[in-house]
């Protein structure tokens, strides 16, 4: 690393300290006093393991964290071997996988893809499985009727559309007689499935989607990306969970290679867009028991689970995908 680089570093570790302190992390903040001074090497994570050796496991693996999040700010790849070297002490460290999944999916965060997306195709009409604390629903623009469908929802921010929730499960929303009247007669022009993180539950939710969809639907799923063989199974082992909702791709490239699907990589853990749905299918609703069969066993392999093309410019994709 060159004189000017190392400088820019040592004004980084120095920033990072200061908020370390303010923020009470005195261990932190410390240690990225003594990175900045050049007192220990900030490129080696064994340097800075030996650095905070006397600290306990969690902190020791808060410390990696901290300048695995500097080196990630700066644009350098050695921020992974940091963030390893934490999970070695704290395999299910949350903040050590997000940091993990921005470093490899760098670039916009998919808030900003779906915000992105609600501005460039203005649904008439939206759909969302699974509210969250509220952060995707509020996307939704003036002039929009947004349905939002979840057993427990929670709206901590103010959405500027039309909204309607539906506090119950998914299953029990697409089983309404009503859904036409719920639309407004429109079919749903985007639809976002971010609900129950299971195999089984993805697939009904697509197929119910399928079921109301009109020609131009646009599906969006969140968490077909997983980090981590942890990250995946389908009953929830840590704080940072996908669950198995990944074979989803695998069994749409052999059931219904009709449809367009596009995965990105956007942090934390991809989004999957879906066009060409057949309004009023049924062919996924009427599988779906063979298909959970048939995919629902799939062992994970890091290296083929994602299939398809994965591109890291995601947006361009995006817009070229959907012919705008």
């Amino acid at each position: 690393m060159g004189d000017e680089a190392r400088d820019e570093m040592a004004a980084l570790w120095s920033a990072m300290a200061a908020d370390a302190d303010a923020a009470g992390d005195v261990d932190g903040a410390r240690l990225l006093v003594a990175l900045a001074a050049g007192r220990v090497d900030a490129e080696s994570p064994a340097a800075v393991e030996h650095a905070v050796a006397g600290l306990a496991p969690p902190a020791r693996a808060d410390a990696l964290v901290a300048v695995a999040r500097g080196w990630s700010l700066a644009g350098h790849e050695r921020a992974e071997a940091f963030l390893a070297a934490a999970l070695e002490h704290v395999p299910d460290h949350l903040e050590a996988k997000l940091t993990l999944a921005q470093v490899r999916m760098p670039g916009p965060g998919y808030y900003e893809l779906l915000d992105r997306l609600h501005e460039l195709i203005r649904p008439r009409t939206y759909l969302e499985i699974g509210m969250g604390d509220g952060s995707s629903m509020a996307l939704a623009r003036p002039g929009t009727l947004a349905v939002g469908v979840d057993p427990v929802p929670r709206l901590c921010s103010p959405v500027a559309a039309e909204c309607r929730i539906f506090p119950e499960r998914s299953e029990d929303f697409f089983a309404r007689g009503d859904l036409d009247a719920v639309f407004a007669g429109r079919p749903p022009d985007l639809v976002f499935i971010d609900g129950l993180h299971t195999f089984p539950a993805v697939l009904a939710d697509l197929a119910g989607a399928e079921r109301i969809a009109g020609p131009d639907t646009v599906v969006v799923l969140h968490d077909l990306l997983p980090l981590d063989e942890p990250t995946q199974r389908a009953e929830r082992a840590e704080g940072f969970y996908t669950g198995d909702v990944w074979k989803l791709l695998p069994c749409l490239a052999a059931e219904r290679p009709d449809l367009d699907v596009l995965t990105v990589r956007t942090a934390p853990s991809g989004l999957t867009f879906v066009r060409g749905l057949t309004p009023g299918g049924t062919q996924l609703a009427d599988r779906h028991r063979d298909l959970v069969a048939a995919f629902g066993d799939l062992p994970y392999d890091p290296a083929t689970a994602p299939t398809g093309d994965v591109p890291a410019d995601a947006w361009d994709e995006v817009v070229a995908f959907l012919g705008r």
